[in-house]
């Protein structure tokens, strides 16, 4: 991160453009927070067991990591691009997701 960092320095004072190298580098931080917003995600999903039993669940869950992974797999390209700002290309698939799971946090009950 450090390293890739005073890379794009050194780029963008001799004039370089440095977009892709910063689209990199805002990523980096971004898929390792959707570590953490997919196990949001997975609780969220876990408190709703019910009549429908666990391997819907488990289903759902690794149905969403899929979506995760390419949405995020999408973001990077946007992002490079610069079709939409770096900084939200690659927060974007975490938003969705952390959205959804705050939603299913506060519609669920605890199952104890």
């Amino acid at each position: 991160y450090t390293e890739l960092r005073q890379y794009i320095r050194r780029l963008t004072r001799s004039g370089v453009d440095a977009g892709r190298y910063v689209a990199d580098l805002l990523a980096k931080p971004a898929m390792l927070a959707g570590n953490l917003v997919m196990v949001l995600l997975g609780i969220a999903i876990a408190f709703r067991v019910r009549r429908q039993g666990l391997y819907i669940h488990v289903g759902t869950c690794i149905g969403a990591a899929f979506l995760y992974f390419f949405l995020s797999s999408l973001a990077l390209p946007i992002a490079r691009n610069e079709v939409l700002p770096p900084l939200l290309a690659v927060w974007l698939p975490n938003i969705v997701f952390a959205s959804a799971a705050t939603f299913g946090l506060f519609r669920s009950r605890a199952p104890i």
